[in-house]
């Protein structure tokens, strides 16, 4: 069976996935070879050109694009969240909600997950609704984790939870549990020669 190669310099993302989809029997690595960057709309059309992009190249892969969408921001960061956390990072986008009364403080993470072999493509998605809290809390995870507090939670952010309590609700769990489902599939893409 062909490995699975999640693209991804972040290390904290592929322990997440990678700790799902093994116990599955989908085999990973992590692989940081980087896709062009685009600008566009969503996220979809971000995983979807770089799967088009690798489609060329030998192999599986796994491509992800997760975003956090602010309200009160008008959806700011959104498809940039990863630059705006590069630049602005946490304490950059709690100063933009200075003043946001706590009902208007709402927000979701997105993630949008492809998996390509060649032309062929398969995607998946999650979502998970919250707010943002009015400061830093917790130190597990990684990127905005220590400000989002996710609805479906007890008003810990994701920062303050482990990564199996986080995995059972995120954006990105739900995500892969939409891929496990297709697992079956997964597994016979892998096998092609």
């Amino acid at each position: 069976m062909r490995e699975l190669h999640f693209i991804t310099s972040n290390s904290g993302k592929y322990a997440e996935v990678s700790s799902i989809l093994s116990s599955k029997g989908i085999p990973m690595v992590q692989r940081d070879i980087g896709c062009p960057e685009i600008q566009a709309d969503t996220l979809e059309e971000v995983v979807t050109f770089c799967l088009d992009w690798l489609g060329s190249k030998e192999g599986a892969y796994l491509i992800d694009d997760s975003g956090l969408f602010i309200d009160a921001l008008g959806g700011f960061p959104g498809v940039y969240s990863a630059y705006v956390f590069k630049t602005l990072g946490l304490s950059g986008i709690l100063r933009l909600m200075e003043g946001v009364p706590d009902d208007e403080r709402t927000a979701y993470f997105e993630t949008v997950f492809g998996i390509g072999l060649g032309a062929e493509k398969l995607v998946f998605r999650g979502k998970c609704e919250g707010r943002i809290s009015h400061e830093v809390r917790g130190e597990e995870g990684f990127g905005y984790d220590p400000i989002f507090i996710p609805d479906a939670g007890d008003g810990r952010t994701f920062g303050e939870m482990s990564m199996a309590e986080k995995n059972a609700i995120s954006h990105r769990g739900k995500a892969i549990k939409n891929m496990m489902e297709n697992a079956n599939r997964i597994i016979e893409m892998l096998n092609q020669s």
